[in-house]
């Protein structure tokens, strides 16, 4: 009942699932396990809502059934269960829904959840030969799960070759990722550590400092993470902070720095005592910050509560601006953001992103290096940012370090990592030197 409450209430205002479940499950109270398991409902019913609403449309009028909101998150719930990949059997999948059904929605309402759910249930095998196979618009929303807009926006960037490829990338789960915190712990204890505690890694092909967990591991309670030996981080993170190259003794700037993963990544690779300074607008954010950066051993890092766009202390040698943006990159672990975001929303994203680039230029001194990233795939908030930057700053130009590893990624002097691949978020960054 929680997983179909939740998904009634993201269905009329769309919000991260995280933020969601934290007042559900604060009323509710499940334990660890449900609480695992209602998640994994609620993630993968809207990981797969535009596909469970076809299969579900074969069988009842799909109109109806998306004008009645909690009727139709709760067919959905059930229409996930009988997916292939399912671990459910499909008797307990089907009567579990009649019974939800019949608590929220009425007794009058099983009999057409009964029979829906049983004419799914009777070509699950066959699911996948179902789908659409064509490459309109339509088509690719089914296959892929992905809704119009989005699908409307690739295609007008990128074109129908990499649009599919974008979408196939999007729909793969990837592996939560930790990175090792070299400031406070060897390789080796690390590994053992894990090996200790029944968790089976493997290490990215990547890069050697991260460690991909199975699927379905804890480590909400893992002692190398509350003690700071390893933090959660997708190796794309790693590949965008590779670009600051901070050399000891520079001044370095995180100008939108909260959580700090991108902040203790900097840390860890400078290799000795580091003067960064880390910037956020949001209070709460930045006070996490601090206890994550204490929790790591970086309590020499000054962290200071203002606007990235009206920061004024100048004098640094490197500027990362890890911009606010859409997220469309981390659709594959955060699938609520392709609901979440609009093209009116990413309009405004892209103004504030182009401000702190600009702002980040007055900030540095000559020879100084500015790497702007954002974890999305949008030209806008990507490419246009990085040209209309360096139309107006001419004084700026773009530079791939020499020691950076994965010149696969660079096109155009950009650094563009495509979601999916070995295991990574979808992740845009350049890096740019003032001249003069």
């Amino acid at each position: 009942m929680v997983a179909a409450r939740m998904l009634h209430r993201f269905e009329k205002t769309p919000a991260h699932v995280t933020e969601i479940g934290e007042t559900f499950f604060r009323d509710s109270s499940p334990d660890l396990r449900d609480q695992t398991f209602v998640l994994y409902l609620v993630y993968g019913v809207i990981r797969f809502r535009e596909q469970l609403d076809f299969v579900i449309g074969s069988f009842a009028d799909i109109r109806d059934f998306r004008k009645q909101k909690l009727k139709a998150s709760i067919l959905r719930l059930g229409a996930f269960q009988l997916m292939p990949e399912s671990k459910v059997p499909a008797s307990a999948a089907i009567d579990e829904t009649v019974k939800l059904a019949r608590a929220m929605l009425g007794e009058g309402m099983t009999g057409f959840v009964n029979a829906v759910l049983r004419k799914i249930a009777g070509i699950s095998n066959k699911w996948y030969e179902l789908l659409p196979d064509g490459n309109e618009i339509s088509d690719l929303t089914v296959r892929f799960s992905q809704p119009e807009w989005l699908i409307r926006q690739l295609l007008s960037d990128f074109g129908k070759e990499q649009t599919i490829e974008y979408l196939s990338g999007l729909s793969k789960r990837l592996r939560t990722a930790v990175r090792l915190n070299p400031i406070k712990c060897k390789r080796e204890k690390l590994e053992k550590m894990f090996a200790k505690s029944g968790i089976v890694i493997d290490q990215s092909t990547v890069d050697d400092n991260y460690y991909l967990l199975p699927e379905k591991a804890d480590i909400s309670s893992f002692e190398p993470v509350a003690h700071g030996d390893c933090f959660v981080q997708n190796p794309s993170s790693g590949i965008v902070v590779s670009l600051t190259t901070p050399k000891c003794g520079w001044k370095v700037l995180d100008l939108c720095a909260a959580p700090g993963g991108k902040t203790a990544g900097i840390a860890a690779i400078t290799g000795c005592p580091s003067d960064i300074t880390a910037v956020d607008s949001n209070k709460a954010r930045l006070r996490l910050m601090r206890e994550n950066l204490h929790r790591l051993g970086l309590d020499d890092v000054t962290t200071i509560v203002a606007d990235g766009t009206e920061f004024s202390q100048a004098g640094f040698n490197c500027v990362l601006v890890d911009a606010p943006c859409s997220g469309l990159g981390t659709i594959s672990k955060h699938p609520e953001v392709k609901y979440i975001q609009s093209p009116e929303n990413i309009s405004e994203l892209v103004e504030r992103q182009y401000r702190l680039t600009e702002n980040a230029a007055r900030l540095i001194d000559k020879d100084g290096i500015i790497v702007y990233s954002v974890c999305t795939v949008t030209a806008t908030e990507t490419i246009e940012i990085c040209r209309r930057f360096l139309e107006n700053h001419t004084n700026f130009v773009l530079e791939v370090p020499s020691q950076f590893r994965y010149h696969h990624f660079v096109r155009d002097g950009m650094i563009r990592i495509p979601p999916g691949n070995d295991n990574l978020e979808g992740m845009f960054a350049f890096r740019a030197r003032k001249t003069a």
